[in-house]
């Protein structure tokens, strides 16, 4: 190495000095000999990467680029091979931040995307898909205790959790079918026509799921119960067929079968005795 290289080297530590001295003044990241100084309190300071860069968000393309081209020349670590090593340091950690942000600005796809993610807070497609996760895990654990409190003919809890359960899963035909069903329930007596409506739905609901692979046998279980609970018994019999040739194992639709044939006599014992005294009393009458 020759005397100018030591005179060099010497007039840069005179200039900059040994040390940031980062604890000289408080509440300072560098010291005022800091050549560094105004480039680290700017960049420090930013909140995104085009603060960074120091251009707009609506800034072109190439001016970003120029942006970046010429920060990397004055941060690169090579011109400040002889400095101290706080402010080598300091400079490479600027120059990571300026690397940074031009790496996720340096094609309109990466640009666009940091706008959506970074400035406008939208969710990664990472984060959507845990979102969509959690969402389903959510609406199955409600599903499940709605079915149980359904079981257990709690209708009222268990059309609360349905109604959960779609929230989170809206495009779920399952859930739908048994909102559907206790929608129906709990308003047959007291509002005719909401439950009329769920009916329909119902109904619709099925027509759609034949077009899917997983077919719902449980969902005409469902609707066959329905009929039963309107006495129209020969429809209740076909839902619950349909069920059988989905799923020929389900045992609640051989179990609406038999409710079926029994609700069947009953209407019909009741119907008959109902038509025995109408015509008992027009005997006694006509007697007299």
């Amino acid at each position: 190495m020759g005397d100018n290289d030591f005179d060099f080297a010497d007039m840069i530590a005179a200039e900059v000095g040994t040390s940031l001295a980062t604890d000289a003044v408080e509440n300072e990241d560098t010291p005022p000999n800091n050549p560094l100084a105004d480039m680290a309190q700017r960049i420090n300071a930013a909140q995104n990467a085009f603060e960074i860069l120091g251009v707009e968000q609506e800034s072109a393309q190439d001016d970003a680029r120029s942006a970046y081209t010429n920060l990397a020349r004055q941060l690169h670590p090579d011109r400040f091979a002889r400095e101290s090593p706080e402010i080598i340091d300091l400079a490479n950690e600027l120059f990571d931040k300026v690397r940074d942000a031009w790496d996720n600005l340096e094609t309109p796809e990466k640009r666009q995307k940091y706008i959506d993610h970074v400035i406008l807070g939208k969710p990664t497609e990472e984060e959507e898909a845990m979102e969509t996760v959690r969402a389903y895990m959510a609406a199955e654990a409600d599903f499940k205790k709605g079915q149980a409190a359904f079981n257990a003919g709690r209708i009222s809890s268990a059309h609360t959790l349905f109604k959960s359960a779609r929230a989170n899963v809206p495009d779920e035909l399952e859930f739908q079918v048994y909102l559907a069903y206790t929608t129906f329930n709990l308003n047959r007596k007291q509002n005719p026509e909401t439950a009329n409506k769920a009916i329909e739905q119902l109904k619709s609901l099925l027509d759609e799921n034949q077009q899917q692979e997983r077919r719902l046998d449980g969902g005409w279980v469902l609707l066959g119960r329905a009929y039963r609970e309107r006495q129209m018994f020969d429809a209740a019999k076909r839902c619950q067929v349909q069920a059988l040739r989905i799923n020929a194992a389900n045992p609640d639709a051989t179990r609406e079968l038999r409710r079926i044939e029994g609700a069947k006599e009953e209407a019909a014992a009741s119907k008959k005795g109902l038509f025995g005294k109408l015509f008992g009393r027009k005997k006694k009458k006509t007697r007299r």
